[in-house]
């Protein structure tokens, strides 16, 4: 690829991602004390052909991700926290997500609206830009 590209159409990138739409939707999370869960780690440059790499939630702004990275970090709690998070991966709300919730305190639920995710979800939402939606789960 020839550097230009980078200027002219920085879209067509190796790892070009617009963050603004993120952004938005995490700025309205505070980054101290609380723990963000999504439905979608797949990181959207080139398409989003890479999944378990959503290492924009806590570059941003230093938010706490639940999950946010199982390529490059590799922990012994990590297939538990993946199969956790896949949870959100689903049409429907459970109650296992629920029971999630409490065991690994989290706080915030960011969904990407155009990726699997429940359809009817039972938190209080805070914040929606059409590509993002947030939730904040209750007190556990």
């Amino acid at each position: 690829m020839r550097a230009h590209v980078l200027i002219t159409d920085p879209a067509e990138g190796h790892e070009f991602v617009d963050n603004h739409a993120l952004a938005e939707a995490l700025a309205v999370i505070p980054t101290e004390g609380t723990i963000i869960v999504t439905n979608d780690l797949r990181y959207p440059a080139q398409g989003f052909n890479r999944d378990d790499r959503q290492m924009q939630i806590p570059a941003l702004f230093g938010h706490q991700a639940f999950g946010a990275n199982f390529v490059y970090e590799e922990y012994s709690l990590s297939d538990e926290r993946r199969e956790a998070q896949n949870l959100l991966r689903t049409t429907e709300w459970s109650e296992a997500i629920e029971q999630a919730a409490r065991k690994y305190q989290w706080t915030h639920l960011l969904i990407r609206e155009d990726y699997v995710h429940p359809s009817l979800i039972p938190l209080e939402q805070v914040f929606d830009n059409g590509t993002y939606s947030v939730f904040r789960f209750g007190s556990y």
